[in-house]
Parts: structure tokens; C-alpha cells; sequence
């Protein structure tokens, strides 16, 4: 049994040239996806990152952030993904008031 599909959503360029998420329509699978996780390609998280892939790669190399190897390729988990930009995230500094 061999199961086709596509991940539910794109990766496109807005005007500013940053990438963005579309949802688009898929054909579902044979089987329950509930309890699979979306896992991403180099290029597909290059694109959701807005870095190239060789940069990707270089992160790979230094263990910068998780990711799954399918056989000799990494693949990256959405969610993941997302924790990790969060932690990346750098806090704004509120201005202290002048007593």
C-alpha cells in the first residue's frame, strides 16, 4: 500500500518578499492523521525560516535546532519549529521611569 498526499499548506512570497503560510486543499490519506506530526523538508523550512537552505544545513551541522532523520534526510516538525523560534525571540526592554 503506498500512501500519497502533500502537506495542508504552501509556502509563497508576499510583496515584501518574506515567505507565508497558505492553507490549501489536499486530498486526505488512508489513514488517521491525528496522531502524525507535520514534518517539513530543508527547503520548506528554509522557506517558513526566511534563511537559505545552506544556512539550514550549517544549523544542522552545529545541532542548533531538533529534527528527525528519515533515512538520510532531516526532516523538521512544525511545532518544534515554533518552540524554537519562541526561545529565539528576543525580549523587548521596558524603559524604566525617572523617579
Amino acid at each position: 500500500m503506498c500512501l500519497h498526499w502533500h502537506l495542508p499548506f504552501s509556502f509563497v512570497r508576499n510583496r515584501e518578499g518574506t515567505p507565508s503560510i497558505v492553507n490549501i486543499t489536499t486530498t486526505k490519506p488512508e489513514r488517521n492523521m491525528a496522531a502524525t506530526k507535520q514534518l517539513l523538508t530543508v527547503d520548506e523550512t528554509a522557506a517558513y525560516l526566511g534563511i537559505s537552505k545552506l544556512t539550514v544545513y550549517a544549523w544542522i551541522s552545529k545541532r542548533k535546532f531538533q529534527y528527525v532523520k528519515v533515512g538520510r534526510l532531516a526532516k523538521f516538525d512544525l511545532q518544534t519549529l515554533d518552540k524554537w523560534i519562541d526561545q529565539q525571540t528576543v525580549k523587548a526592554i521596558q524603559p524604566q521611569k525617572a523617579a
